[in-house]
Formats: C-alpha cells, sequence, structure tokens
C-alpha cells in the first residue's frame, strides 16, 4: 500500500457490546471505491470495509 494515500477515517460506528451505542470509531486505510453511498476502504490489514458516507465525519492524510 502507497504511503501518500493512506487516509485516518473517523467515523460514528456501534459498539460491540450487547446493549448497542453509537460510538466514534477511527480507521487507517486507502480508499479503493468512493462512488455511491459508501466509502470501500483496505485497511493497513489488507480488509475491505464498507462504511456510509453520512456516517464519515473526518478523512485526513496519515
Amino acid at each position: 500500500m502507497a504511503g501518500d494515500n493512506v487516509k485516518v477515517i473517523k467515523y460514528s460506528g456501534v459498539s460491540s457490546s450487547k446493549v448497542k451505542y453509537p460510538v466514534a470509531k477511527t480507521i487507517f486505510g486507502t480508499i479503493i471505491k468512493g462512488d455511491g453511498p459508501f466509502l470501500r476502504v483496505k485497511t493497513d490489514l489488507g480488509k475491505i470495509v464498507e462504511i456510509a458516507k453520512d456516517k464519515v465525519f473526518s478523512v485526513k492524510d496519515k
């Protein structure tokens, strides 16, 4: 993964406990697809994650 394409994405997610509540989450990765209602991100670990654009509140360079 190229170092200049890595982004820090902060978004509103859901807790992993039994009682679900909103939490701020952060992911590091490269945006591989950004059209439509989702961002498709390839993380530093090689996992591909989709995040709804309306839940994202910050995208910055790493």
